[in-house]
């Protein structure tokens, strides 16, 4: 699994916004890299495009889909910049091409539909899962002491190292989060629902201001978050240890402008298949009130060295 690093004393407003170099040209104030490896996190790159991109369109337009490729790991020192191309301008749809660079290293490639807001003429989802309420649930940490004493003996050499990484850093990219079935989430049992659906509330842990692009800057900044964990937490259980895995590309669609991360977001995660190395996930963004805000999908690809999976 990746996780990232954050500098003491951060603002979570400078991760999502930009410096504007030009009309089409933007560098990082601060940037987040996955701890132990040489890149940047993926959450942040996606965001940070969503971001420089919209600068680049009217405020009556806002990103519902965008597409990012991670294209090359590199270790980030200094600032890096986003290149915006105006692809096509419409009436009502404008479409921007946003290449992430570190010095002249293309980190990431990502494809962005602006839509200028209108009335919908037809309108339905699907039923938001019947899950407690975040109030009746527990933070990563409660598990963290509620646990740490599990008998090793018990688990096996996946579900250890597994259990031990997880537990310390679900916490962090300004997310506090509220999990459901905690065993099952954090790998400690086997689960009997294959595919397995995953579930926890979300919020923000810094109140952000009245900015619609603010907040939706942070729905993709936290929705790389452990995401392609998704996809080998029932295979950990069975006795799987992971040695690499990575996030290949993601995309991310909004169905509505109007979000809000200072407030709970249930956040639902599915992993349908997995195969030839790579893994698809699936997730849904519900505001507390019943509302689809968000989907994603996200194909990430797994190695290991010491064992392939029993499932």
């Amino acid at each position: 699994m990746e996780v990232t690093s954050i500098s003491n004393g951060s603002d979570l407003i400078d991760y999502l916004s930009l410096v504007q170099l030009d009309t089409s040209s933007f560098k990082t104030k601060k940037f987040l890299s996955n701890k132990g490896r040489a890149s940047i996190y993926g959450g942040q790159l996606i965001s940070n495009s969503i971001y420089a991109a919209q600068k680049t369109v009217s405020d009556d337009f806002y990103c519902h889909s965008a597409h990012i490729y991670f294209l090359n790991a590199v270790k980030v020192e200094e600032s890096i910049t986003y290149n915006v191309e105006k692809v096509r301008d419409s009436k009502n749809f404008a479409l921007r091409k946003v290449r992430c660079f570190y010095n002249k290293t293309l980190i990431s490639d990502c494809n962005l539909s602006f839509h200028k807001v209108e009335e919908p003429s037809i309108c339905h989802q699907g039923q938001m899962p019947d899950i407690p309420q975040p109030e009746d649930l527990k933070d990563p940490i409660y598990y963290k002491n509620k646990f740490e004493d599990f008998d090793d003996k018990e688990l096996n050499t996946g579900q250890s190292l597994y259990f031990h990484i997880a537990i310390n850093f679900y916490h962090g990219h300004f997310c506090e989060r509220r999990i459901y079935k905690p065993k099952i989430y954090f790998c400690l049992d086997k689960s009997t629902e294959i595919p397995q659906n995953y579930y926890s509330w979300i919020r923000c842990t810094e109140k952000l201001p009245n900015d619609p692009l603010l907040h939706r800057c942070f729905l993709a900044f936290i929705s790389d978050s452990g995401t392609l964990d998704y996809a080998q937490k029932q295979h950990v259980a069975m006795g799987y240890i992971p040695n690499f895995s990575t996030s290949l590309d993601h995309s991310l669609y909004f169905h509505t402008p109007n979000i809000n991360v200072n407030e709970w977001i249930l956040f639902e995660a599915v992993s349908p298949k997995a195969d030839g190395g790579r893994a698809l996930t699936m997730g849904k963004f519900w505001s507390r009130d019943g509302i689809h805000l968000a989907t994603l999908m996200q194909e990430s690809l797994h190695r290991s060295k010491q064992t392939k999976s029993k499932m």
